[in-house]
């Protein structure tokens, strides 16, 4: 039942991407494109949250992986991302306005740059929404969930989703370091 909107949702991203059956754009950028597919899921199918599962593999990994070389396991940044800044507020179209504009824009800009043009008009950009979203969203919420500062990160569905695996802290912070350079 969920691949019937994902595979759906990837029809609508390829009416917004350039030559989207050319090897290139086939090839490019899946942490996109299937994270965003698999986000869909959660709009049609809300009370199904199967999404959650890869939003837990994503979290159960080493983090040492850059979220830039996954792919349906991005879904919780995609998560993260319309809940934080998308106009629409209530389930289940949460976000949608958000997500429509970043395909607008990734039709003629790539990946994080379009991610950056979109995000823009609210006064941020990938590097700071990313670093909120590793550090704030998953990595600390571990530690005092009862912060009024840090219940502003909280995911709608927060219940759903396992907490962050830490590994080894000082490589971690090294790699959000290095991945944002």
């Amino acid at each position: 039942m969920k691949t019937i909107p994902h595979e759906l949702f990837h029809q609508f991203q390829y009416a917004y991407t350039p030559n989207p059956y050319s090897p290139t754009t086939l090839d490019q950028e899946d942490w996109i494109d299937e994270g965003t597919a698999r986000w869909t899921e959660d709009l049609v199918l809300d009370s199904l949250n199967d999404y959650a599962i890869s939003a837990n593999v994503y979290l159960e990994w080493n983090t040492n992986i850059d979220i830039r070389d996954i792919d349906y396991e991005s879904v919780l940044f995609w998560k993260y991302l319309t809940e934080q800044f998308g106009q629409v507020k209530e389930e289940p179209q949460i976000g949608v306005d958000l997500m429509l504009d970043l395909w607008k824009n990734w039709s003629s800009l790539e990946g994080i740059e379009g991610i950056n043009h979109t995000l823009s008009t609210y006064g941020t950009d990938f590097d700071q929404v990313f670093t909120d979203f590793f550090v704030y969203a998953n990595y600390l919420k571990k530690f005092d969930k009862e912060d009024e500062n840090q219940q502003k990160y909280d995911y709608l569905e927060d219940e759903l989703y396992d907490d962050v695996k830490i590994t080894n802290a000082e490589n971690d912070v090294l790699y959000l370091n290095e991945s944002l350079l």
